[in-house]
C-alpha cells in the first residue's frame, strides 16, 4: 500500500512548489529573487557602470570623458535590432520559428539541416521558407526522415515545388523517383540531405 501511494501522480501545483524550492535554494539571493522582487540588474544604467568620480566629470564636461559616450553608443549598437547586433532579443518569440527574427533563421535552418549554408546561391531564396517549413516539422520530416513523404515535404514546403504535381515514389529497389522539374542547383542538397545513403535518385520532369 505504501508503494502504491508513493507512485501517485504529482499535481501541477506540487510540481511548481518543488520547482520554486529548488530555484530559491540555488538563486534566492538579494540579487535574484524569483518571488517578485526586481532583479538588481533592472536598475542598471550606463552611468551605474562607472565610478562616481567618472560620472561626475562626465556630467561636468562630457567631451573630455569620452569613455562614457563610447560605452553608450556601443550599447545602442549592441541592442539595436535594426542597425546593430540585435542583442535585445524578444525571448518570447525566439523560441518559435514562426515569429523569430530573420537574423536567427540560418541557425534554425542549420538545426534541421546541419552544415548547410542557406546563404549560397542554391538556397538563399528559401531561407524565408523556414518558418512555414517548421510547422509540424517533427511529424512530417524528422519522424519519417528519408521516406518519400519526408522528401516531398522538403521539396514542397522548403524549396517551393508545386504540391499538386510533385511526386516522390519508389519503383525499384535502391532507387527513389522524384517527379518534378528539379533545378540542377538543388540536386546536391537533395542527394546529401534528403536521400538515404545507398539510394539513387531518379529525376523525372513533370
Amino acid at each position: 500500500m505504501i508503494l502504491l501511494f508513493n507512485h501517485l501522480p504529482v499535481s501541477v501545483e506540487g510540481k511548481i512548489s518543488k520547482l520554486m524550492e529548488k530555484v530559491l535554494a540555488a538563486y534566492g539571493s538579494e540579487f535574484y529573487n524569483v518571488q517578485g522582487t526586481l532583479w538588481k540588474g533592472d536598475d542598471l544604467t550606463v552611468e551605474s557602470l562607472f565610478p562616481a568620480w567618472v560620472v561626475k566629470r562626465y556630467n561636468q564636461d562630457p567631451e573630455n570623458v569620452l569613455v562614457v559616450t563610447i560605452i553608450k553608443n556601443y550599447l545602442r549598437w549592441l541592442f539595436s535590432l535594426e542597425y546593430g547586433y540585435g542583442a535585445q532579443i524578444d525571448w518570447e518569440n525566439i523560441r518559435s520559428p514562426i515569429s523569430v527574427n530573420e537574423k536567427f533563421l540560418q541557425a534554425i535552418a542549420e538545426s534541421y539541416f546541419p552544415d548547410v549554408d542557406f546563404s549560397t546561391d542554391a538556397l538563399s531564396d528559401y531561407l524565408e521558407n523556414i518558418p512555414s517549413f517548421s510547422i509540424k516539422v517533427q511529424k512530417l520530416y524528422f519522424d519519417v526522415k528519408g521516406t518519400n513523404g519526408a522528401i516531398k515535404h522538403v521539396l514542397v514546403n522548403l524549396l517551393d515545388y508545386p504540391a499538386n504535381t510533385t511526386k516522390v515514389f519508389t519503383t525499384a529497389p535502391g532507387t527513389v523517383t522524384i517527379k518534378a522539374n528539379v533545378l540542377e542547383k538543388h540536386k546536391p542538397f537533395i542527394q546529401e540531405h534528403l536521400i538515404p545513403a545507398g539510394i539513387i535518385p531518379i529525376y523525372e520532369s513533370v
